[in-house]
């Protein structure tokens, strides 16, 4: 079926089925594009849910850039923003009695300090059931949100919740979840009337929890789903395939549409795209198409080394080749696609050695380091002296235990006499009553800080807390480019908010880059090299027997889809024949330890495939192969 289909239905509700590569975020804009103009309807009445912040921005400017009437009014953005809106409205408030300011990842520490006092002073129980409470409701979005059965579970969460109401808190977690607690018990609201036509990218990503937050603020709208099941990798936030697969059945009179002309990669790599996803159960559409002049067309390549060092090593000496016999053409990029971050950093490392500094490690951002939560935290208390869970940083940071006791007794003490933090803490004889003196050390070197901060702009404050030289750091670089260029209505608060909840990609001009292949989901490149395709790796159990291990197969057989299916031109498939018994137990491979290898078995994933792939070459001779 074809783009012009999903873009003029007039069906109410419709699901885009998109492969890789087919054109769907073009298919979404030109959809948009005709609700403005031939339908006429209002761009602040179009929500379009994207999965990145970055996606919402751009799609926005391009249309502007086309001219586009409305276009700059349209509501476009990620599902955790806009619920973040919406719980920032006073009916909701007032509602949930909960107040929509998220408790960071670097912020949890302090949390799980102070809830450990609960648990016999231990930390391991909190972080677990905290694991649990965060994933109650991607599971059971049906039932009452975080519900708690057992005793331990029951005291966690009484102890969260007052810790949150307390501190004027939620996690990131809690926010779809919230908002789908306040819509679906106040159903004349604003938010359920503001749309009339809803559009979501990538559904396959959405877990239940957000599919009903759909269904809620689209009670009276349009709604239009797009994504891929086969694209569906995201489990460890509980999105499945048959989220999307089932959305069809529940609707009424709906309208089916499928993109199956891949625009982006050559032939041959979409027929080895093919070939992979076919062994996936559960498939109900056509294969993927090239198009008809890129049939015969592109590379692939398969390549084995003796250890993993020496695929490390040799794939930095190939990349080198490639670049230096000018195989990448100019505008072009190298993607490599690794199973574990620590081996992407074995190769910059090793391209580094050679000499090669263009290259990008993508990784995701560390929110919990405390060194960055220090800085971050005396941003947040010179934009608000008041926030009361960056001052709850401040007093533990640097000790150990993070003054759990002592804070305990401070707030203790405020709840049953109704007075503030700061009350207590300006009050030397009430500190030295309830014995926090050294909380009272720490507010008056905060007290002295903010004195000296308020003296500056806060360009000059930002420079001074996160300095420039600091840009290296990923998070630092994101949050200073964020106070450049973002909304200027929005405050220091609300921009760190948004760089935490948003999905985006790190931007990368480098010649080389190198990432995890849940990194790539999005992304494309001229040529990509996947590594380290070995059982134990990827799949991680090559023949599972329980049905959760099955899932797991099929979801790491949809990862390598994606994988191949970011490849334009050329696909190199990489592994390696053994590991130390060091490597054996750190990757828990579970091979039997021989001194001084284990041997390992390429990819049950490649031996699939092998009816449509050339001879695998010893990895030396791909390099001689390479020239020059």
């Amino acid at each position: 079926m074809s783009q012009d289909c999903f873009v003029t239905s007039e069906k109410s509700r419709i699901r885009c089925l998109a492969g890789p590569g087919t054109g769907k975020t073009w298919s979404i804009k030109k959809r948009v594009e005709r609700l403005l103009l031939e339908k006429e309807i209002p761009g602040n009445k179009i929500f379009v849910v994207t999965f990145t912040r970055l996606a919402a921005k751009q799609l926005k400017t391009e249309l502007s850039a086309m001219g586009v009437p409305g276009s700059e009014d349209i509501v476009a953005s990620t599902l955790h923003s806009h619920a973040l809106r919406i719980l920032q409205h006073e009916q909701a408030i007032e509602a949930l009695g909960r107040y929509p300011r998220i408790c960071f990842e670097y912020e949890k520490i302090p949390l799980y300090y102070d809830l450990s006092l609960c648990f016999n002073d231990k930390i391991s129980p909190v972080k677990e059931l905290m694991k649990e409470f965060e994933t109650m409701w991607a599971r059971n979005q049906h039932e009452t949100p975080r519900s708690a059965s057992t005793p331990n579970e029951r005291q966690f969460y009484d102890a969260y919740i007052n810790w949150m109401i307390f501190h004027g808190a939620m996690t990131v977690g809690e926010i779809i979840p919230l908002a789908v607690n306040f819509l679906s018990q106040n159903p004349i609201n604003e938010a359920i009337e503001e749309f009339e036509q809803i559009l979501v990218d990538e559904y396959q990503d959405l877990n239940r929890a957000d599919q009903e937050f759909i269904d809620l603020l689209g009670q009276n709208s349009s709604i239009t789903i797009v994504g891929d099941d086969d694209q569906s990798i995201y489990s460890f936030r509980h999105a499945e395939p048959e989220g999307i697969r089932n959305w069809i059945i529940n609707q009424t009179n709906p309208e089916d549409v499928f993109l199956n002309i891949c625009r982006r990669c050559d032939g041959k790599i979409v027929n080895l795209a093919n070939e992979l996803i076919n062994h996936n159960p559960d498939r109900n559409k056509e294969d993927l198409l090239p198009l008809p002049e890129k049939e015969n067309e592109g590379t692939i390549e398969v390549i084995q080394w003796n250890t993993r060092l020496n695929e490390t090593q040799g794939i930095a000496r190939g990349i080198l080749k490639l670049l230096r016999s000018n195989q990448i053409p100019d505008g072009e990029n190298i993607h490599v696609l690794v199973p574990r971050k620590e081996f992407g950093q074995y190769l910059k490392d090793e391209l580094n050695y050679l000499g090669e500094t263009d290259v990008k490690l993508h990784t995701n951002p560390d929110w919990s380091d405390q060194a960055l939560g220090y800085k971050l935290t005396l941003l947040m208390l010179y934009a608000n002296p008041n926030d009361l869970v960056s001052l709850r940083y401040w007093l533990g940071h640097g000790h150990s235990d993070w003054r759990r006791k002592e804070y305990r007794r401070l707030k203790d003490y405020c709840i049953q006499n109704e007075v503030s933090l700061s009350y207590v803490l300006e009050n030397a004889d009430i500190c030295q009553q309830i014995k926090i003196s050294p909380l009272k050390e720490k507010w008056t070197d905060l007290k002295s800080k903010l004195d000296y901060l308020s003296e500056l702009t806060t360009r000059e404050v930002v420079n001074e807390i996160l300095p420039l030289e600091d840009e290296e750091n990923e998070i630092i670089k994101t949050i200073r480019d964020s106070i450049e260029y973002d909304n200027p209505d929005l405050n220091l608060t609300e921009i760190l908010t948004q760089a935490i909840i948003s999905n985006d990609h790190e931007e990368s001009n480098s010649k080389i880059n190198i990432m995890t292949i849940f990194g790539a989901k999005g992304l494309t490149s001229h040529t990509v090299l996947v590594t380290s395709l070995i059982n134990g790796l990827l799949p991680s159990k090559p023949s599972p027997i329980s049905r959760e291990d099955i899932k797991k197969h099929d979801k790491e057989r949809r990862l390598l889809y994606v994988a191949i299916t970011r490849a334009k031109h050329r696909l190199i498939l990489s592994s390696f024949r053994k590991v130390t018994p060091i490597e054996n137990s750190r990757l828990r491979l579970g091979l039997q330890n021989h001194n001084p290898y284990c041997n390992t078995q390429s990819s049950k994933f490649i031996t699939e495939v092998t009816s449509i792939l050339p001879y695998a070459l010893n990895g030396a001779d791909w390099i001689r192969n390479l020239g020059n």
